[in-house]
C-alpha cells in the first residue's frame, strides 16, 4: 500500500535564505508568480495514485516546503540585511499543506476547448499564499473515462523551469513505483536546497565570493549606466510603471534561425548572444548612446550536485556593452560574448537571484545590499529571453499516451520594464517585446522590432 512521504523538520531556515527569497520579488514585496504546465493524458489513469506520487515527490524536496512570513508589514521591508530579523521561513508539513490536488469531471459545454482553456487560465492565475502554502497545486480535469488534462502550478519563488523538468521526471518515477518503499529505492535521496544555500553563503564569505562581489561593485560604480534615464526615445511617460502586459511580435523569415546558428558558430558565440547584439544595435539608433545594458537569464547550475536540485537556482545577469565604433552584428556579438562570459565567471549564487541586483554597497557581515536597477538608473530594466530546443517538459506515465495541451498563458508579466523575447526554435520563429500597456510608443517599438528582424535575417553581413 501507499505510505506518506517522509516529514521534514519545521525549523527556521538560515537567515540569508529568508531574505533572498523575498528580495527576489520586487524589494521584498510579498507576492509570487506561478510556473505552469498542462498535458493531455489518455488511458486508465489512477487519480489517487497520481495525487500520492505528487505529494511524495513534493515532500522529498525541501525547496518546495518553504513558508515565508514577516513580523512587520511587507511595505516596511527595505531589501537590506537589516530585514533579516523580521523575516521567517520555515518548512511546511508535506503531509498537510504542501500540495493542493483537485479532480474535476467536466461535461457538456465545459468540455469545449475555449471553456477548458479558461478554466486552466483561472487555475494558473491564482497567486500563492507565501505564509501558509501550498507551494504546489494540481488540477486533474476528467473529460471522458480515459481522457484527462493534468495541470500543474508551482510557486516560482521556490522553483524554476529546470526544476519543472526534474519534478516531472520524479513524478513519473513515483507514479510508476506506486508506493513509498519502491519510490525511494528508485529515486534515492533528494539533494537539499537548504544545504545548497548554506554552501553558497559560505562561498560568499570566502575570498572567492568576495572577488565576485567586488566585480559587481565595480560594475555598479560606473556612473550613468543609462544616461538617458527614461530611454525617452522609445516613447512613453511612464516607462517604469507596471501594468497590463502588451505584446508586439514579428515572425522571422524561414531559414533565418538556421542562418543565425551558422553565423553564431562562425563567430565563436551562441544564437542567444547574436539576439542580444541585434537588440543593443537597434536600441542604440534610438537612445543615441554607446554604453547599453541588458539582463540575460542563466540556469546557474554549475556547482556539482546542483543538477538534480529542485529550487530557484536560475538567475539573471546584468551586462553592459560599449558599442562605440561597432557597425555590424558579428562585432557587436563579440562584445556581448565578452561581457556575458565575464558576468558568468563572476555570477553570484542563487541566493542573489531573481529581479534583485547589487546596488554597489555592502551590508553588515559582508552581505550585499540590493536595489532594483530600474529604480537606481531611473529607466526600464531590459530583459532578454531566447527559446531554443533543449529542456523537455514531458510527463510520461506508464500505460498512458501523452500529448501537449497548450494554453496561451504568459510566462512573463510586465513588471514595469521592457522584455525582449525571441523564439528561434520550433515551427514559428519570431521576436517580440513585452511591456506595460501605454508605457512605450507602439509605433517606435514596432520599428525597433523591424530593425532587429532585419539584423537577424540578413544572409550576408558587412
Amino acid at each position: 500500500g501507499t505510505q506518506a512521504p517522509p516529514s521534514a523538520a519545521a525549523a527556521p531556515l538560515p537567515a540569508p535564505v529568508q531574505l533572498e527569497r523575498l528580495q527576489s520579488y520586487g524589494e521584498c514585496a510579498i507576492r509570487s508568480d506561478p510556473v505552469t504546465y498542462q498535458v493531455r493524458l489518455s488511458g486508465a489513469l489512477q487519480p489517487a495514485r497520481l495525487e500520492w506520487a505528487l505529494r511524495y515527490v513534493t515532500g522529498r524536496h525541501d525547496g518546495l516546503l518553504m513558508r515565508f512570513a514577516t513580523d512587520i508589514p511587507a511595505s516596511a521591508l527595505t531589501g537590506g540585511p537589516e530585514d533579516l530579523p523580521h523575516v521567517q521561513v520555515t518548512l511546511g508539513d508535506p503531509q498537510a499543506d504542501a500540495v493542493a490536488f483537485d479532480v474535476v469531471t467536466i461535461d457538456g459545454p465545459e468540455r469545449e476547448p475555449a471553456a477548458v482553456s479558461a478554466a486552466l487560465n483561472r487555475f494558473a492565475g491564482r497567486e500563492f499564499d507565501l505564509a501558509h502554502g501550498p507551494r504546489v497545486r494540481a488540477l486533474l480535469l476528467r473529460l471522458e473515462p480515459e481522457e484527462w488534462i493534468f495541470a500543474l502550478s508551482v510557486d516560482h519563488i521556490t522553483f524554476d523551469l529546470v526544476s519543472l523538468e526534474i519534478l516531472l521526471e520524479d513524478l513519473a518515477a513515483a507514479y510508476t513505483a506506486g508506493e513509498d518503499g519502491a519510490a525511494t529505492a528508485v529515486l534515492g535521496p533528494a539533494p537539499s536546497y537548504r544545504e545548497f544555500a548554506e554552501r553558497q553563503w559560505a562561498m560568499l564569505a570566502a575570498p572567492q565570493g568576495q572577488g565576485k562581489l567586488e566585480y559587481w561593485v565595480d560594475i555598479y560604480r560606473r556612473a550613468g549606466i543609462f544616461p538617458d534615464a527614461r530611454l525617452a526615445a522609445l516613447g512613453g511617460e511612464h516607462a517604469g510603471r507596471p501594468g497590463k502586459a502588451k505584446v508586439l511580435a514579428l515572425p522571422l523569415p524561414g531559414g533565418a534561425p538556421d542562418r543565425l546558428r551558422q553565423e553564431a558558430a562562425q563567430c565563436g558565440t551562441t544564437p542567444f548572444n547574436m539576439v542580444v547584439a541585434a537588440f543593443l544595435l537597434s536600441l542604440r539608433q534610438r537612445v543615441r548612446q554607446d554604453l547599453l545594458g541588458a539582463v540575460v537569464p542563466l540556469a546557474n547550475r554549475t556547482e556539482p550536485g546542483s543538477e538534480r536540485l529542485v529550487g530557484l537556482l536560475a538567475t539573471v545577469l546584468p551586462i553592459w556593452v560599449d558599442l562605440a565604433g561597432v557597425t555590424c552584428l558579428p562585432a557587436a556579438a563579440a562584445k556581448v560574448t565578452e561581457a556575458t562570459l565575464a558576468a558568468i565567471d563572476n555570477c553570484l549564487p542563487a541566493l542573489t537571484s531573481g529581479h534583485a541586483y547589487l546596488s554597489g554597497a555592502f551590508g553588515e557581515g559582508g552581505h550585499p545590499a540590493y536595489a532594483d536597477p530600474s529604480r537606481r538608473a531611473g529607466g526600464p530594466t531590459i530583459e532578454l529571453f531566447v527559446e531554443e530546443p533543449g529542456i523537455e517538459h514531458v510527463l510520461r506515465l506508464p500505460g498512458l499516451a501523452t500529448a501537449p495541451y497548450d494554453v496561451p498563458i504568459s510566462l512573463y508579466r510586465a513588471q514595469g520594464g521592457l522584455m525582449a523575447y525571441a523564439a528561434i526554435g520550433g515551427t514559428d520563429p519570431s521576436i517580440a517585446f513585452l511591456y506595460p500597456d501605454d508605457a512605450y510608443n507602439d509605433r517606435i517599438m514596432t520599428h525597433q522590432l523591424e530593425d532587429m528582424r532585419a539584423l537577424l535575417s540578413a544572409g550576408e553581413r558587412s
